[in-house]
């Protein structure tokens, strides 16, 4: 494994952050590599950020399953007027209440991102805001009922990333299920797979996690994380991370007939990632695709089709290019190293 810990060796040089974790598994689990440094050593939880969108995903398939919504659902069926009420239009049209569970599973509402427009990706502006989702819900609301959406949701033909899309999931699941969102984690994900350090992250939580490198300071971004459950509130170990990214590609958190209709891409305002249902797609002239996801906070939760690899990690640092890159690296590595054998 001498090129995979040269790879680590040289990217843990010029990060940051307090430290990155790293691990990488093949499907059959015969292969098996795992790398931390800094305060991420000995399986440390970290913010998995966005990636929690899969999770989230999940929830909603299994709920399918069980016949307590379908994909084609119109929101307002499931929302308050009050949230309605505030949900932007489309050119004077209510175009919100044309908007499915489909759409806010593909990213194809046309909902604007509170995060990257209003607060331009500022991750201490964000933290600012009080820790709790319903405040956080407010604070996002009330800019949305002045904004417009980004296309008609109705043709589903375009993708606008966008956290309120699975913030409002969480609405929708709570409203659904009459249950907290942890709740449902710990139901249909944490139970079925048992893990022991996966959860959704609160303020008041006991639970001591690294910095994440910020526009040149360390933040611990607690507001953030217990602002969003359903869009980036879980905190795991790359260890669990990837035992939860297999069970998700091997369907067994929800029905196997989900993950024909799973793949259906549009490209996204962040180049050139495309997003399916639930999850994102990097697939580049050269590059063998990956399918998964990535977050602001330099996390990565990836499966690697071609080579039958799935990667998770972090390298606690606002810049998912730069995680992503290191992701290309390590994969890179791990193939070479294999073939050697």
């Amino acid at each position: 494994m001498k090129y995979l810990d040269q790879a680590f060796d040289s990217y843990e040089k010029k990060i940051k952050s307090d430290g990155m974790a790293f691990c990488i598994e093949s499907g059959d689990g015969s292969y098996h590599w795992k790398r931390e440094s800094g305060k991420m050593v000995n399986d440390r939880c970290y913010g998995i950020a966005s990636v929690t969108k899969m999770y989230t995903a999940s929830i909603i398939l299994k709920l399918i399953d069980e016949g307590m919504l379908a994909m084609t659902d119109k929101i307002e069926k499931h929302l308050s007027s009050e949230i309605m009420e505030r949900l932007p239009n489309y050119k004077g049209i209510s175009a919100s209440r044309e908007i499915t569970i489909h759409n806010l599973l593909a990213q194809t509402s046309g909902i604007p991102d509170y995060f990257t427009e209003a607060l331009k990706g500022d991750l201490k502006k964000a933290d600012q805001i009080p820790g709790q989702p319903d405040i956080m819900r407010e604070e996002m609301l009330n800019w949305l009922v002045h904004q417009k959406l980004k296309f008609n949701p109705v043709k589903e033909s375009r993708a606008h990333y966008s956290d309120m899309n699975y913030d409002l999931l969480g609405v929708i699941i709570e409203n659904i299920t009459k249950k907290s969102f942890e709740y449902n984690v710990e139901k249909y994900i944490i139970e079925p797979l048992q893990l022991h350090n996966t959860r959704v992250f609160f303020n008041d939580s006991k639970v001591d996690f690294p910095g994440v490198w910020s526009k040149g300071e360390i933040l611990c971004p607690k507001n953030v994380l217990s602002s969003g459950p359903a869009s980036g509130g879980i905190i795991s170990t790359v260890q669990e991370n990837i035992k939860f990214l297999k069970a998700f590609w091997n369907a067994q958190l929800f029905e196997a007939n989900h993950l024909e209709h799973l793949k259906i891409y549009h490209h996204i305002q962040f180049i050139p990632l495309q997003y399916g249902v639930g999850h994102m797609r990097f697939k580049q002239i050269g590059i063998p695709e990956f399918i998964g996801h990535s977050g602001s906070s330099g996390t990565v939760c990836y499966y690697m089709p071609k080579e039958d690899l799935y990667i998770t990690g972090t390298i606690n640092e606002c810049n998912e290019a730069k995680a992503i890159r290191m992701m290309f690296n390590l994969m890179n590595c791990c193939i070479r190293q294999r073939r050697k054998k």
